[in-house]
């Protein structure tokens, strides 16, 4: 049962088609596909599309890279360094690329096989967890709790606080990966940050709210900023939030994501 239980560890995608014969399945090799399956869930987007398989980053078209998931313009690249005479001389130098994401590396290394490799690797897990030893209040962390994370240094640990001063403070975790430039694997790795039950962030007063600080806010362009303050000056004060639906320019993901982040006050 090995062969299968590492078929399942290293393609999660294909966890999916064993859904119909579950019963025909040992439990031990159920319980380890689907702890895989959930952690392959919470990857990042570039992860998730992910479908690899053996290849050598010194011989694959860019057609291939593509095939399994990579993304056109990083396929485009490798094949360019390589047409220069750039050769890949152990699986680590795909990290040197530009746009090669750490966690998109993590799941494409234990399929790489350069030509001077004789042995085929064995498939294995991409994801490696950090031990959580002390829990840091996501909306409350320094930059110095930040830099605990491997991956993260003193200017992406800066970044983020000023991102998250922008919002207004975070809402969910995964509005760290908004967080220009940051690697997802950091991301991943961050299980000992976490959201206070019941943190309400810093909010926007839609009837009062002036052009620079709503303009201000990650998630709405100036041009949404004028297309809201031009319907207040049209209609009045906003009466409900459902209101912004007849703003134009506000699209349904943009109302989703700003909506923890304003309120109305009483006209």
């Amino acid at each position: 049962m090995l062969p299968l239980v590492l078929l399942l560890a290293g393609w999660p995608r294909i966890f999916l088609d064993f859904k119909s014969s579950r019963q025909q399945l040992p439990p031990t090799i159920m319980a380890r596909a689907d702890s895989v399956y959930q952690e392959w869930q919470r990857a990042s987007p570039k992860v998730r599309k992910l479908s690899p398989y053996i290849f050598d980053p010194n011989t694959l078209s860019a057609a291939g890279f593509r095939k399994m998931g990579m993304d056109s313009s990083l396929s485009e690249r490798i094949v360019r360094y390589r047409s220069k005479g750039g050769k890949f001389k152990k699986s680590s130098d795909l990290l040197k690329m530009w746009g090669m994401d750490t966690a998109v590396f993590q799941m494409l290394e234990p399929f790489i096989i350069l030509q001077q490799d004789s042995v085929r690797k064995p498939i294995k897990s991409a994801f490696k967890k950090k031990s959580i030893v002390v829990q840091f209040d996501l909306n409350l962390a320094d930059t110095t709790d930040f830099e605990s994370v491997t991956g993260i240094g003193q200017k992406m640990a800066a970044r983020i606080i000023r991102y998250r001063a922008s919002l207004g403070g975070f809402v969910e975790k995964n509005q760290l990966y908004e967080v220009y430039g940051i690697d997802s694997l950091a991301v991943f790795s961050m299980e000992q940050f976490f959201i206070s039950p019941g943190y309400l962030p810093a909010v926007m007063d839609l009837n009062t709210v002036t052009f620079d600080i709503l303009e201000a806010h990650p998630y709405v362009t100036s041009v949404q900023a004028r297309a809201i303050l031009f319907y207040r000056y049209q209609h009045g004060y906003f009466k409900t939030l459902e209101e912004l639906k007849k703003v134009k320019l506000m699209d349904e993901k943009t109302l989703v994501r700003i909506r923890p982040y304003i309120k109305l006050s009483v006209p």
